[in-house]
């Protein structure tokens, strides 16, 4: 099965290697994708490694620890094509990365200890397998953009469908559930126990969330964002052109392999006329001689 593996996958080992982003030990680590843009600052750690600071085209890891100072901001993309952006004073550790290029297949979790996220799902939260446990509980996240503001055990969780099919949260201390599946909803997790609905959101808190996540000028990659008259509209249309590029690159698979079978059926034409010009040049060996007949002896009475 032929895997696509985009060009900013493929420049981003040769980048991370020259600007000192790869840990020590890789034969432990199992990759989960890029920082495609860092302000000013951002560092990753790996379990038993020292803190490395990450740079636009580092890698990253599972099980890997994120974190940004009051000024840092970080923005990864995953190998599935997910994308994750963090605020400063963010905590975000890579907890689970599993994924088949081939089948699309695998799944997705994050820890937010605290912070404010930006979680664009890819191919694998189409199929229901992209989670993000904050410390008062667990968030699940179906083919969708989700904002999620952590700030510990201590305080609320917040967490806004901005698009997408369905958002699912579990409260951590009482087992309490809640789902909704309405565009600029939310889900408010509190520190007691309780899920309380929150919808539609109001634009003052969205405007929260994106200055939260503009972050400072200064860093590699990521120039701080306008605030949009739509913010909602705003994240749509990002989704829509991730779907776009979806396309294009299914797109591109298929006229890959169209080419490949055109090119080996080719192969195996020229293949078969051979043969057959081989044979059709062979002498002929003439008729096939009738064996002698051996007469038997009389029978004696």
């Amino acid at each position: 099965m032929f895997e696509k593996r985009p060009l900013w996958l493929a420049l981003s080992a040769i980048t991370a290697a020259t600007a000192g982003g790869i840990p020590t030990d890789l034969s432990a680590a199992e990759r989960a994708g890029v920082a495609s843009a860092v302000t000013p600052q951002a560092e990753g750690r790996l379990p038993g490694d020292q803190a490395r600071t990450l740079f636009v085209g580092s890698d990253v890891f599972r099980d890997e620890v994120i974190r940004t100072d009051a000024s840092g901001l970080a923005h990864l993309l995953f190998l599935d094509r997910s994308a994750l952006t963090v605020s400063p004073n963010a905590e975000v550790t890579i907890d689970r990365f599993v994924y088949d290029p081939a089948t699309d297949t695998g799944e997705i979790g994050v820890s937010a200890a605290r912070g404010v996220l930006r979680f664009v799902g890819g191919k694998l939260s189409k199929q229901g397998k992209a989670n993000i446990q904050t410390p008062l509980g667990n968030l699940g996240i179906r083919g969708g953009i989700a904002l999620v503001e952590s700030n510990g055990d201590t305080g609320d969780t917040i967490v806004v469908l901005v698009y997408g099919e369905l958002l699912t949260a579990r409260h951590r201390l009482s087992g309490a559930t809640a789902s909704i599946k309405e565009h600029e909803h939310g889900l408010r997790l509190t520190p007691d126990g309780r899920i309380e609905r929150l919808g539609p959101v109001d634009r003052a808190r969205l405007d929260g969330f994106l200055a939260a996540l503009s972050g400072p000028s200064g860093g590699q990659g990521l120039p701080p964002l306008p605030l949009p008259a739509d913010f909602g509209a705003w994240l749509r249309e990002l989704a829509a052109q991730n779907a776009r590029q979806d396309k294009r690159d299914d797109e591109q698979t298929n006229a890959f392999v169209e080419r490949t079978k055109a090119i080996l059926d080719s192969i195996g034409a020229a293949m078969s006329a051979q043969q057959r010009d081989t044979q059709s040049a062979q002498p002929s060996q003439g008729p096939t001689a009738t064996p002698p007949v051996i007469p038997m002896p009389p029978v004696v009475s």
